[in-house]
């Protein structure tokens, strides 16, 4: 069996600069962290593979930072890992995103499985997995809970949207998009981590892609557009008050009296 998962490292800071032009982040300018949803997303793929036997082949799009998921991952146990790092790719929405993570899945091999987050921290779209089955032809399960069996042809899940609970059967191939809180992630050694550092990681280029028009990537290839961004400012007023209970609730219903005449 084969597989693939889809990493993420996400700015590690609210105080992150933005492109005046695009309106997207610049992520070289802010720290950075793994995705928090990836780490139960790499478990249930390490546990999928110790069912089945086969090969994890991790793959990332963005910045030079985005190689430290790349090496925790190598850290954990994956077999292969791929950066796909380009000019061009920068800017990209979803569209442009799930495009581009296509097309270099093709290039490395298309899976029987490919793993994603169920969300990202910074875009939170939640879209990226159900997306990439759909560019690739691919079955798709939203909040995997447990993988209670699987096989070349199919695989039985959990699904938890919500209040419901569904055991589902996914015929091969497919994306799982994995729910955050069910998968207890595993932490490498400090030997493991020592060694991914000398474990290779393929750099992935849009001239390395079957696809090399720069039109369908990046800034060029997003169907939207951020208008602005900022931080949010706090305008709320407060007042601490004292006194007894008595007291503060006589205050409290006064300025609610207030505010209602003035409404």
């Amino acid at each position: 069996m084969n597989y693939v998962i889809c990493l993420k490292q996400v700015p590690d800071t609210k105080e992150i600069q933005q492109d005046e032009e695009t309106g997207s982040l610049l992520r070289d300018s802010a720290g950075s962290m793994p995705n928090p949803d990836d780490h139960s997303t790499m478990e249930a793929c390490l546990q999928a593979r110790e069912k089945t036997g086969g090969i994890i082949k991790a793959i990332t799009m963005g910045p030079k930072q985005s190689r430290a998921s790349l090496r925790n991952a190598l850290s954990l146990g994956v077999d292969e890992a791929y950066h796909m790092r380009d000019k061009f790719f920068s800017g990209a929405d979803v569209l442009a995103t799930v495009n581009t993570l296509a097309e270099g899945i093709k290039k490395i091999g298309l899976p029987d499985i490919i793993f994603c987050g169920t969300q990202s921290s910074d875009g939170d779209t939640g879209q990226v997995g159900a997306e990439l089955a759909e560019v690739l032809g691919y079955s798709h399960v939203y909040y995997v809970t447990e993988i209670i069996d699987i096989n070349e042809d199919e695989t039985v899940l959990l699904s938890h949207m919500e209040d419901y609970l569904d055991k589902i059967k996914v015929k091969l191939p497919a994306v799982l998009s994995i729910d955050s809180e069910s998968f207890t992630p595993r932490v490498s050694t400090f030997r493991d981590k020592m060694l991914s550092q000398k474990k290779p990681i393929e750099i992935i280029e849009l001239k390395d892609l079957k696809d090399t028009n720069r039109e369908n990537y990046g800034y060029p290839g997003s169907a939207t557009r951020v208008k602005s961004m900022f931080v949010p400012r706090i305008t709320r007023n407060y007042e601490i008050l004292s006194g007894t209970s008595s007291e503060k609730a006589d205050i409290i219903l006064k300025k609610l009296s207030d505010w209602e005449e003035i409404l």
